[in-house]
C-alpha cells in the first residue's frame, strides 16, 4: 500500500521502543510519519504522543468515520474499496526460543 502510493514504509522490531525510534530517525532525516502500529493494534497517530495512544487512535478513526459519512459512505464500503485496491492483508505471528542470553543479544 505505502509503495503504490509513494509512500515509505519501515519495519522494526515489535514494541513502542523500537517503533518510536524509527519514527525520530524518519524525523530527523525530514520524513513526516503520519502512522506507526505494532501487531498488537498498537497505533501512534501523527506527532501528539510519541507512544501507542489508543485515544488519538480513536479520534483519527471517528474523523475518518464522519469524513465518510460526509460523502454518504461507511467505514465498511471504504474498507470494501480499499480491499479492491490493495489486496488482503493476513498476518501471522510466531516466536523464536533462543535458550541462551547471549545469542539473543547478537541476533537483536
Amino acid at each position: 500500500l505505502a509503495q503504490k502510493e509513494g509512500m515509505r514504509f519501515e519495519e522494526t522490531l515489535t514494541g513502542f521502543k523500537w517503533i518510536c525510534n524509527k519514527k525520530f530517525d524518519l524525523q530527523q532525516e525530514g520524513y513526516k510519519v503520519l502512522l506507526a502500529f505494532e501487531e498488537s493494534i498498537g497505533f501512534c497517530c501523527g506527532d501528539l504522543v510519541n507512544d501507542k495512544d489508543g485515544v488519538c487512535a480513536a479520534a483519527v478513526f471517528a474523523e475518518m468515520a464522519n469524513q465518510l459519512y460526509a460523502q454518504n459512505l461507511t467505514v465498511s464500503s471504504h474498507m470494501t474499496t480499499l480491499y479492491n485496491t490493495y489486496g488482503h492483508f493476513i498476518s501471522r505471528q510466531g516466536y523464536v526460543v533462543v535458550p541462551d542470553p547471549s545469542l539473543t543479544v547478537t541476533i537483536f
